[in-house]
């Protein structure tokens, strides 16, 4: 017959462990159980933390500090403080991030090269024929050993 040991894991103290910069590892010996019970207080916390409900009150909340900061500066831009202009800019640029508004401009060039020239999605394959045509079409090297 084998006995069955049962530990009982203070999931508080494991996190308030991982947020001071402890180690799952160091957790793990210090609190006398393995990684996997580390890990599964943490995913468990994060679960329960990461909703898309915190999400969208933290967003709304940003965007609201966002434009309380923006109407106190922006009245000191319009009126040449350089310093309050940057400020409401980056605040615009901010909330575009936020808002998901702001694509990195290499990723519409990415989209550009795998897109066909008139716009429409080609298929992978397609892209890779097209390639080994444009490397067909080009002059071929003179073999040396062709040369007397």
């Amino acid at each position: 017959m084998t006995k069955s040991v049962t530990i009982e894991i203070d999931g508080e103290k494991i996190i308030a462990a991982r947020i001071k910069g402890e180690s799952v590892r160091d957790i793990a010996k210090r609190f006398k159980c393995s990684i996997e019970d580390v890990n599964q207080v943490l995913d468990i916390f994060t679960e329960q933390t990461l909703t898309n409900r915190l999400r969208s009150h933290s967003m709304a909340l940003d965007l609201e500090r966002l434009d309380k900061i923006q109407k106190v500066f922006e009245a000191q831009a319009r009126q040449g403080d350089i310093k309050a202009a940057h400020l409401c800019v980056k605040i615009c640029e901010r909330r575009e991030v936020l808002l998901g508004l702001c694509v990195p401009a290499r990723v519409h060039h990415v989209h550009e090269l795998l897109d066909g020239q008139d716009g429409e999605s080609t298929s992978s394959i397609d892209r890779i024929r097209h390639a080994i045509e444009r490397i067909r079409a080009l002059p071929k090297p003179d073999d040396p050993s062709q040369k007397n």
